[in-house]
């Protein structure tokens, strides 16, 4: 049996077996065949997030990064974002009920989704739906991506040379390639460890706008992308040493 494996989706497969371990998705397993891997370490890569019987009841393997239970609690967006608005900046959030006043500009979204999809730039007056929450609108040309293993960081800028997309009113920068930035801002490294320590992920990726010389976490993802070489490299040499720090004792045995 694999010492290592990696757990993902069908929609992350592709991306996941990109870390070069062996790779498997979460239909190839079983509730009750959970216990069987408890010599193992199973990484959950993005959305694979849990295994249920019928009944709804849940069970984690015994060596796991990023718990499912982690992964679902990142998954619905509006209780993230307010973990998050305890230790770091983020932009004004309204939940399920709340009134967005008339004069606020917001971005609108379901609570669960995925990538750049789904979402509105409107104004306010009116009531938060259910499976939904808004945030204020913060105009600005600088995001970041900051991924993170443990307590190592890589950082990207998004950048496009599009002039159709620079001309979007309201652009969607998840669609721009990333421009790789060597040296991380102290504040913004403290940040994004404390950011990451309150989700307790022990891997993923911040989406943040930087305005005015402030950073404004906007989510974070347990998907990211691995679509470049040098986030190939981070990825799969740091979670190496993650593993031999959490789980030297099984990999060795």
């Amino acid at each position: 049996m694999d010492k290592i494996l990696v757990l993902s989706t069908k929609e992350e497969f592709d991306s996941a077996r990109r870390l070069q371990f062996p790779t498997y998705t979460t239909s190839s397993f079983a509730y009750n065949k959970v216990k069987d891997f408890d010599n193992s370490v199973v990484i959950r890569w993005g959305n694979s997030r849990m295994l249920c019987d019928n009944n709804g009841n849940y069970k984690e393997f015994k060596n796991v990064l990023n718990p499912g239970v982690k992964i679902t609690l990142n998954c619905s967006k509006d209780k993230s974002l307010k973990l998050l608005n305890e230790v770091v900046k983020t932009p004004k959030i309204w939940i399920k009920e709340e009134f967005v006043p008339n004069e606020e500009l917001i971005v609108y979204r379901s609570v669960i989704h995925t990538g750049g999809n789904g979402f509105s730039v409107i104004n306010g007056g009116f009531y938060v739906e259910k499976g939904h929450y808004a945030t204020r609108y913060i105009k600005t040309d600088t995001e970041y991506r900051v991924f993170f293993i443990d307590n190592d960081l890589l950082m990207v800028k998004r950048v496009t040379n599009s002039q159709k997309r620079l001309s979007e009113i309201y652009p969607v920068r998840s669609l721009w390639p990333y421009q790789k930035i060597n040296n991380i801002p102290n504040i913004l490294k403290e940040q994004v460890l404390l950011a990451k320590n309150k989700l307790q992920l022990d891997f993923g990726g911040f989406d943040i706008l930087e305005k005015d010389g402030e950073y404004y976490f906007l989510e974070c993802n347990s998907a990211v992308s691995l679509d470049a070489p040098y986030i190939i490299s981070f990825f799969r040499d740091n979670l190496k040493k993650l593993l031999d720090k959490k789980f030297n004792y099984i990999l060795n045995s």
